[in-house]
């Protein structure tokens, strides 16, 4: 049932929306962060540019054509605390509003060729305990933009791996070896255009670990898009 217009003016009179970052009222703002918070993080323009960090993070390691991050990823900065609200929080709207933003990213650089957005997985464990996967959010928030699809039945997490939060890039490397698996409607996608999805890359090892897993359906094409990389 609709909230009447009085009721309902009432409301926000009495529980104003508020940005999650500074506390100012953003009442009928469809973003959970107001426009000079959003304004003041750290930009990277990755989408810009070829050969960007996060391309040479991959180089070598998995076969990409096109990779960037939205945001510089840095301890005790805004990017971190908006993740981690996301992430560990339960603020699914702060997940898809990062994700809208990397649409419009994609959008700028005319990148929106591809056929399918691609989340990385939660292991069902991790998923049962967290309630959702914010990989998932992010992508549906690109999606919500760029009207490309999301698929979440093609690439899944066999491994229940632990935290990659406190580990160096080797055992990061290690944690996620074999972790990913691919199901059998791989063959549907043969040479398709395919946007792997991450919110932080750090050492690269989950989307190098996922896009290898990727490279197993013919003439695949791979791009990867993330939040933030760690600065």
């Amino acid at each position: 049932m609709k909230i009447p217009y009085v009721l309902g003016s009432l409301f926000s009179i009495f529980f104003p929306k508020l940005c999650v970052s500074c506390g100012a009222d953003i009442s009928g703002e469809s973003y959970p962060l107001c426009r000079e918070c959003l304004d003041g993080l750290a930009r990277t323009r990755f989408e810009k540019w070829r050969g960007n960090r996060l391309e040479k993070l991959l180089w070598g390691r998995a076969k990409v054509d096109f990779a960037f991050a939205g945001y510089y990823f840095r301890k005790e900065e805004s990017v971190q605390t908006l993740v981690h609200l996301f992430k560990y929080h339960g603020a699914k709207d702060v997940a898809e509003m990062f994700g809208c933003e990397l649409g419009n990213m994609l959008k700028e650089s005319n990148n929106v060729v591809y056929d399918a957005i691609i989340p990385v997985p939660l292991h069902p464990g991790k998923f049962k305990l967290r309630g959702y996967n914010q990989c998932e959010i992010i992508a549906r928030g690109i999606s919500r933009v760029t009207s490309i699809p999301v698929i979440t039945d093609l690439l899944y997490r066999k491994v229940y791996t632990e935290t990659q939060t406190h580990k160096g890039r080797f055992e990061r490397s290690e944690n996620v070896r074999d972790a990913f698996g691919i199901s059998e409607m791989k063959n549907r996608w043969i040479g398709a255009r395919l946007l792997l999805v991450d919110d932080v890359a750090t050492t690269g090892s989950t989307l190098e670990a996922c896009c290898n897993v990727l490279q197993e359906i013919p003439m695949v094409s791979l791009g990867v898009a993330t939040v933030g990389i760690a600065d």
